[in-house]
């Protein structure tokens, strides 16, 4: 696929070299754009070049097949993952270009994308600058004509950026019925995952809010959100930890729920201390406890946020135990590689 401003033209190849010179018979011109998978056929993962990244961050809203750019949106989230693209470039195509998106499921890569650099490839600092201005373009965008699918993928990214945003008003005004969203459904899930980020700020009206909510959910999935609600307030972390390690009383879909409320980025000082806590206890719960159990503890409760060097090395430690169940060994082997990812992308790209 090579793109000359106005005019594309598409090329067959075959290639089974490192290095494959491309002749294009049909024009002299030096393309502004070059993208070698055009239409998905190939299995390969594509790094752009610095002339055609640059034509793609600035004019994405100018291509005009679907597929291409889901395509190269896929293309630009693994540059950043391989720390080949600056996180930040990221965001600042995505903040420019979502506003023009009309396919659903490109805006929810793209926001999902989002979410995660937010969380994890930039500074502590930065996490709530830039979840204050995706919330305020996602409040922005949804108010606008939409379809019913495109207000949904806006919607998420409020949802992913409410825990780092300055101002609860407009959350709380839509719990209240104070306000509404034209053509969407506000449904049970939504008012409980709202509800579940002002628990992580620790808003004063959280108490009187969840009581109505309470009031309104008496379902199973209900009590289960509000569970997860209480494990979200610092001040209820301790007492939930120990009923983890514990893992009894309650049913398994009960505690996954609350251990899925125990780590978030805007209380990542508050909870260092459960960084030794996991590393201590995680042998004992995969010896101890059933598979699932084990697996889910892993999943909601390894400190992955605390993406340094230390926590490389308390892996490590563990990894050096000979009679570590497989299972266990698996897991932590791919926490090592996503922490070694991140660290790479956070030096390669510090905060300036």
């Amino acid at each position: 696929f090579i793109f000359f401003n106005k005019k594309c033209i598409i090329i067959r190849i075959n290639y089974n070299k490192a290095l494959q010179y491309i002749i294009n018979p049909k024009s002299r011109v030096i393309p502004v754009f070059v993208f070698p998978n055009y239409n998905d056929y190939d299995y390969i993962k594509v790094e752009l070049d610095e002339q055609s990244l640059n034509y793609v961050v600035n004019n994405f809203n100018k291509i005009n097949d679907p597929l291409t750019r889901q395509i190269l949106e896929a293309s630009l989230w693994e540059m950043v993952r391989d720390a080949k693209l600056d996180p930040r470039l990221y965001l600042g195509f995505a903040y420019k270009f979502t506003v023009y998106e009309k396919n659903a499921l490109i805006l929810q890569k793209i926001f999902a994308h989002i979410i995660r650099i937010i969380a994890e490839y930039i500074s502590d600092k930065e996490f709530y600058i830039y979840s204050d201005n995706f919330n305020k373009l996602a409040w922005w965008k949804i108010k606008r004509k939409l379809s019913k699918d495109v207000k949904d993928a806006w919607f998420s990214l409020i949802i992913g950026t409410t825990s780092g945003s300055k101002d609860l008003a407009l959350p709380i005004e839509l719990l209240n019925g104070n306000i509404t969203i034209d053509n969407f459904d506000f449904n049970q899930e939504h008012r409980w995952d709202i509800l579940t980020r002002i628990a992580v700020v620790g808003h004063n009206k959280l108490n009187s809010l969840l009581k109505k909510e309470k009031k309104r959910d008496y379902s199973d999935i209900g009590k289960k959100a509000s569970y997860k609600i209480e494990v979200c307030q610092l001040n209820n972390k301790e007492k939930n930890w120990n009923l983890f390690i514990k893992g009894e009383g309650y049913s398994l879909d009960y505690l996954r729920e609350g251990m899925d409320g125990f780590f978030w980025k805007r209380q990542k000082k508050d909870l260092t201390l459960y960084i030794d806590k996991f590393f201590r206890n995680i042998e004992n719960i995969f010896n101890s406890k059933d598979k699932n159990y084990a697996l889910d503890f892993y999943k909601h409760l390894f400190p992955a946020m605390y993406t340094t060097k230390e926590t490389i090395e308390k892996i490590e430690n563990l990894l050096k135990n000979k009679k570590i169940q497989p299972i266990l060994k698996k897991e932590l082997l791919s926490s090592q590689d996503e922490i070694s990812r991140t660290i790479k992308i956070l030096e390669t790209y510090p905060n300036d």
